[in-house]
């Protein structure tokens, strides 16, 4: 009987929505509804930033709208030991991530 119990409990425990966990999503662009209203920075001023902290060629960019609603620029960089990514804000122009 208690091993019935702790199965069903378990189980609705699992049924349960994550609701309460905010994820990040990609967009296609800057141009995308959620990035673009809050963005103050261009595409083009935060790669300047982000090379700045990490000197390199741009090879890819993704446009990221955060659990918080931050949009960011997140840029691939090749450098001379490899690839590093810097992640932009696109309201604020400061680095939200370095893989360093």
């Amino acid at each position: 009987m208690k091993k019935q119990i702790l199965t069903l409990a378990i189980a609705a425990t699992l049924m349960i929505p994550m609701t309460g966990f905010a994820v990040e999503k990609q967009v296609a662009s800057a141009s995308a509804k959620g990035f673009k209203e809050k963005a103050k920075f261009t595409e083009k001023q935060a790669g300047a930033i982000a090379l700045k902290v990490q000197a390199g060629t741009i090879k890819s960019v993704r446009y990221e709208i955060e659990s918080n609603g931050e949009p960011t620029y997140d840029f691939t960089i090749q450098t001379k030991k490899g690839t590093k990514e810097i992640e932009v804000s696109a309201a604020t122009g400061k680095i939200v991530k370095d893989d360093d």
